[in-house]
């Protein structure tokens, strides 16, 4: 063997270790720690990968987390350098001098084919919700929010707004029980009906502007 064989079949033995980003599958996920057991798409070596640390949105306190399941497709991220520290906590030198080994990396999901791109893609709101055609998802167009909506179609109902409307029954019970007289089965109606929503004024879920 020469020495140019011998240089062609180091660097080819160091490319073949040295992994940077790559499409996956996920077998199983562990919501307690936030990991994923992947199968790599590509590549010769497509065994599992195990306790890869999935990376959610999160910032200043808040999260958007999804429902992981078996079949999922990620894209794997493969660190500069050894992930064991940092998985525990401690923010200092690796002791291992690996880097981009396959066993560091980050799982961020997405990273689909060309034959299975998402279903149901809305080109002009932005969507969260089920990607079949017909479960209620909240679509965002403009000023407006669709609550409850399938896929292409808009809400025409209008949300009453709470405070508003309050301030508007009030009025018109103060001038029935003005006209009929506070005794009066009808003013009696009218006061039983403003008792029983005003809990709904002070203690909403879902809140409109």
């Amino acid at each position: 063997m020469t020495l140019a064989d011998m240089m062609a079949s180091s660097l080819a033995r160091h490319a073949s270790e040295l992994h940077v980003c790559l499409p996956a599958t996920v077998e199983s996920y562990d919501p307690a720690n936030q990991t994923i057991d992947v199968v790599p798409s590509v590549g010769a070596d497509q065994g599992v990968i195990s306790q890869v640390p999935l990376m959610f949105p999160a910032a200043g306190g808040h999260a958007l987390t999804l429902p992981v399941a078996r079949g999922d497709r990620v894209l794997l991220v493969f660190s500069d350098a050894s992930l064991d520290e940092w998985w525990t906590g401690r923010a200092t030198t690796p002791a291992d001098a690996r880097s981009h080994a396959r066993t560091d990396c980050f799982a961020l999901l997405g990273g689909r084919p060309g034959s299975a791109p998402l279903a149901n893609v809305d080109p002009s709101r932005a969507v969260f919700g089920a990607s079949d055609s017909t479960s209620p998802r909240i679509a965002v167009s403009g000023s407006d929010i669709h609550l409850g909506v399938g896929h292409g179609v808009s809400a025409t109902e209008s949300v009453i707004l709470g405070t508003t409307f309050k301030v508007a029954f009030d009025a018109f019970v103060t001038s029935l029980c003005a006209c009929v007289g506070p005794l009066s089965p009808i003013a009696t109606a009218a006061t039983t009906l403003q008792t029983a929503l005003t809990p709904g004024y002070t203690s909403q879920i879902v809140k409109v502007k």
